[in-house]
């Protein structure tokens, strides 16, 4: 989770140093992953994919 956070935090840094559709990109960017994990963690699925230990249950033989 403060993966996600510091991705974010630095992405706005980097759109307060820039001007115009690069500044709306990399807000909207931020934006999309804020959303993203928001929803995936209010629906109970990991945020991080490095989740490998429950699938590899899944397809051991």
């Amino acid at each position: 989770m403060l993966l996600w956070i510091a991705i974010v935090i630095s992405m706005l840094v980097a759109s307060l140093m820039t001007s115009g559709i690069t500044s709306a990109i990399l807000d909207f960017t931020a934006f999309l992953i804020l959303l993203i994990v928001g929803v995936r963690r209010a629906t109970g699925q990991p945020v991080s994919p490095s989740c490998h230990s429950s699938d590899s249950a899944k397809y051991k033989m």
